[in-house]
């Protein structure tokens, strides 16, 4: 009887539990207030703060927007992505030769083949794939004029760093244009002009991508720990203020006219984590080439430590450097017309079920009205759910509980009826 009352009460929690989470506000650690009305079925969109990446502790999952009745609006979360339009063209190589003299080079002229519809494509971009490694070469894109003269398109510069695999450069950009013929120059290494290299291959670029907008990472620059500090590199490190914090862009602004640099990003949510590597790149002006930020692609963390490699080099003069991240946004359907606030930092809590993003043309998010949210908070009310951090435990209890009332009444039933008797 003892063991009976013991299930029936444990499911009797269980079930009390699932009553007491119709209104979710307790489950959560941290609210702002919108500072807006909505209307009942209106759609909208907050930013979300820095904080919110910190606290939560299954973000977006533990993201709720509730009004002041616990209702649940419908959400999703939205990232801005850049539209990238890209179209490679394998041309044909002609006239490849290397030209002696004072200032050397290899050249070659660009044949696209005919279109199909006679229409030649607009192109923007050339890749060239040279051998050799740890180089700064110069190179000029020249187009052909109605008389048949060369014209400056563009200068840029093929970069490898043999110190660091991601630290390379392999694309000039010029003015777009839809010519059929190109004429390349490649010059050698600057500190090395009997250097010999080959051309491995060459494509051109049809690209046209709108980029997605960015906000400035409010960021603290710390003072690098002598342990920190390297012969060949300047080190910076930054304090995001909160864990888990996106920065999808760096930028350097450098009052150097001409420079080439590797740079490595390392990054780690507390002081006492060892460094993970994030990536890195490099950045360079060469003329009126220049390249001052490198992307990122996953960073989520709250510091950030920059190696500028300068090597035998004088370090950059490095006026600021600006971290980015791309925006994301809670797009929103209200449910109600009553107030309402972002709720955040819930423990076992699943992610939102709404079919919220299926209904909304994506071209129409960005006109959505944009909500403010109020400073974050402590949610008062989540005191009166004093088993709010283990919610995930009594559900995984409740549900062994229940699953043995069940057995329990199949064996007592079995039990009464009794085997039959041998004659």
């Amino acid at each position: 009887m003892n063991f009976r009352c013991f299930i029936l009460a444990a499911a009797g929690i269980a079930l009390a539990a699932r009553a007491e989470d119709r209104d979710l506000r307790p489950r959560f650690e941290y609210v702002r207030e919108m500072d807006s009305m909505v209307a009942r079925g209106q759609h909208g969109r907050l930013l979300i703060p820095g904080d919110v990446f910190g606290r939560s502790y299954n973000f977006p999952n533990d993201l709720r927007i509730l009004d002041e009745n616990g209702a649940q609006w419908p959400i999703f979360l939205h990232i801005p992505n850049s539209h990238p339009e890209r179209e490679i063209l394998v041309p044909e190589i002609l006239n490849q030769s290397y030209v002696q003299g004072r200032t050397p080079f290899l050249q070659f002229d660009l044949v696209l083949p005919p279109s199909i519809n006679g229409t030649m494509p607009v192109h923007s971009q050339i890749d060239l794939a040279t051998s050799g490694k740890d180089y700064i070469r110069r190179v000029e894109v020249y187009s052909y004029d109605v008389h048949d003269q060369l014209a400056l398109m563009a200068t840029g510069h093929l970069t490898c760093f043999a110190q660091q695999s991601d630290a390379h450069n392999r694309q000039v950009n010029y003015p777009a244009s839809d010519a059929r013929r190109l004429h390349v120059r490649i010059y050698p290494n600057a500190q090395n002009m009997e250097e010999t290299f080959s051309l491995n291959s060459v494509r051109l670029i049809c690209r046209a991508a709108v980029e997605a907008a960015r906000e400035r990472v409010n960021a603290t620059e710390l003072q690098v720990p002598e342990s920190e500090k390297e012969n060949d590199a300047e080190v910076r490190i930054f304090d995001l203020a909160f864990e888990n914090r996106p920065v999808d862009q760096i930028v350097f602004e450098v009052d150097n006219h001409s420079f080439a640099r590797s740079v490595s990003v390392y990054g780690r949510n507390s002081a006492t984590d060892p460094w993970v590597r994030l990536g890195g790149g490099v950045i360079h002006a060469q003329d009126e080439d220049r390249k001052p930020g490198l992307k990122l692609r996953r960073s989520r963390c709250r510091f950030l430590k920059l190696q500028v490699f300068h090597h035998d080099d004088l370090p950059l003069e490095i006026n600021s450097i600006r971290l980015e991240a791309i925006p994301r946004y809670l797009v929103f359907e209200a449910a109600s017309d009553k107030s309402a606030a972002l709720y955040y930092g819930a423990w076992g809590m699943p992610s939102a079920k709404h079919d919220l993003r299926d209904r909304i043309q994506p071209g129409k998010i960005e006109e959505m009205q944009l909500v403010s949210l109020g400073e974050s908070r402590r949610n008062d009310i989540a005191e009166i759910h004093p088993l709010r951090k283990h919610i995930r435990l009594i559900g995984v209890l409740a549900v062994g509980a229940v699953s043995l009332l069940v057995i329990w009444i199949l064996v007592s039933m079995l039990k009464q009826q009794g085997l039959p008797k041998e004659s």
